[in-house]
C-alpha cells in the first residue's frame, strides 16, 4: 500500500468561467458553496495528526505533505469564522500553521484585468507566501470564453511567472475547437516569450489529438509546462460537440492503491482527482473517520475492483467508459455483487449542522 503524500480539497463549487464541458457537472447537479472553514480546519489537523504517527513508525515517505486547494475557482472562495470573513489567504495561512512543513498547491482557472477581487488576492497571497512553500497552477481552455482567452492566459501566466521559475497549464480541447485552442495557445506563448512557434503546436497534436501530452516551453529562465488532453461530454449541454476518444491505459490506483486523499466541498471522499471521473455519482459519506480510515476505506475498494477486473476481464473501448466504470464500482458498489451487504446507507447529519462532525466514522454509499 502507497503511503499518503497529497491531500486535495475542493474548496469551493463557485466558478466565474461557465465552462460548458465543466467535469464536475455544475449546470445539471452541483449547487455553489463553499467548505464551511472550521470543518476543513479539523481535516488539516487531522492531516497533521496522520503524518506524526507515520513518522513516528517509520512509515512516511515524505515529512512533507501536499496541499492542494482546488474548486470551482478557488479564489472565490469565501466562509466565515466567528464573524469574521474567510478567504483562501485564511485558508493557506491555516494550512501553513497546521502543518508548517506542508507544501501548499492552489489550483486557478485564472483571472482577465477586470478581476479586481481575484487580483488582488492573488498578489496578496504570492507576497505572503513564497515559493514552493506555494505553488499556482492554472488550468485554461476555449471553454472559458474564447474571447478573452487570450488575455487570460497571458496574464495569468505572467503572474504566475513572477511568483514561481515553473508554470503548469492544464487545457482541454474537443475535435470542434482543436485548432482554435492551440492557435490562441501559440500566441499568448510567442506574446510571454516563446519564440519560432508558428503553428508547429498545432500541427504536433494533431498528429495524435486522443493522447494526453506533456510540452514543455522555455521563456529565459522560466519553464511553461503544458498537460494537454481530449474532453468528453460531461452533461446533456456539451453533447453536441465532437470528441476524441482516448484509449484506456493502466491506473496505478486500481494496480497499487491511492496515495492521495480528494474531499469535496461537504467534505465527502472522492475517490479519484482524474479528470475523467464521473461526477454525476456522489461520493463516499465519512463524516468523522480519520484519514488512516479514508485511505485504508479506498484502497479496500480499489483492491475489490481490481480483483473484480481479473475475475471478468471486461474490455474498455476508452478511458472515459474504463473511468466511469471504476466511479460505479468504488463509489456506489456498481458491479459488485457484495457491495449492498458490506456498506450501509445512512442518513448524514452534516448538511443540518454543517459544523459539527459526527463522532462516529460513518460510510454511506448510494446505490442504483
Amino acid at each position: 500500500m502507497r503511503p499518503l503524500t497529497t491531500f486535495i480539497f475542493r474548496v469551493t463549487s463557485t466558478c466565474d468561467k461557465g465552462c460548458v464541458l465543466c467535469c464536475n457537472n455544475f449546470e445539471e447537479i452541483k449547487r455553489f458553496q463553499n467548505v464551511p472553514f472550521n470543518a476543513f480546519l479539523s481535516k488539516i489537523v487531522s492531516i497533521k495528526t496522520y503524518v506524526k504517527d507515520q513518522l513516528e513508525l517509520g512509515a512516511g515517505s515524505k515529512a512533507f505533505p501536499y496541499i492542494i486547494l482546488t474548486g470551482g475557482e478557488a479564489l472565490l472562495y469565501r466562509s466565515r469564522k466567528a464573524s469574521a470573513r474567510v478567504t483562501l489567504f485564511e485558508l493557506i495561512d491555516a494550512i501553513v500553521t497546521v502543518l508548517p512543513n506542508a507544501a501548499v498547491v492552489v489550483k486557478t482557472g485564472g483571472f482577465e484585468e477586470g478581476h479586481k477581487f481575484q487580483l488582488t488576492l492573488f498578489e496578496r497571497i504570492s507576497n505572503a507566501f513564497s515559493h514552493p512553500r506555494l505553488e499556482w497552477r492554472f488550468g485554461w481552455n476555449l471553454y472559458q470564453g474564447e474571447e478573452r482567452a487570450l488575455e487570460r492566459f497571458v496574464l495569468t501566466a505572467g503572474r504566475i511567472m513572477s511568483h514561481q521559475n515553473t508554470v503548469f497549464i492544464d487545457t482541454i480541447y474537443d475535435a470542434t475547437n482543436l485548432r482554435d485552442t492551440f492557435t490562441v495557445m501559440e500566441k499568448a506563448l510567442m506574446e510571454l516569450g516563446v519564440s519560432g512557434l508558428g503553428d508547429d503546436l498545432v500541427r504536433f497534436v494533431l498528429q495524435n489529438p486522443e493522447r494526453h501530452r506533456r510540452i514543455r516551453f522555455l521563456v529565459h529562465e522560466h519553464a511553461i509546462i503544458v498537460d494537454v488532453g481530449p474532453s468528453y461530454p460531461p452533461n446533456e449541454a456539451s453533447s453536441r460537440h465532437e470528441y476524441y476518444s482516448e484509449s484506456p491505459s493502466e491506473c496505478v490506483s486500481i494496480m497499487h492503491g491511492t496515495d492521495y486523499l480528494y474531499y469535496d466541498v461537504d467534505l465527502r471522499l472522492v475517490h479519484c482527482n482524474d479528470s475523467y471521473v464521473d461526477a454525476r455519482i456522489p461520493a463516499a459519506e465519512r463524516f468523522g473517520c480519520s484519514i488512516g480510515e479514508d485511505h485504508d476505506f479506498l484502497n479496500a475498494r480499489f483492491q475489490q475492483l481490481a480483483d473484480h477486473l481479473v475475475n471478468t476481464e471486461p474490455v474498455f473501448r476508452s478511458r472515459q467508459e474504463r473511468c466511469f466504470f471504476c466511479t460505479k464500482f468504488i463509489m456506489a458498489g456498481v458491479g459488485d455483487a457484495g457491495a449492498r451487504s458490506r456498506f450501509k446507507a445512512e442518513p448524514s447529519d452534516f448538511r443540518r449542522d454543517r459544523g459539527r462532525l459526527p463522532s462516529t466514522c460513518v460510510s454511506t454509499v448510494e446505490l442504483e
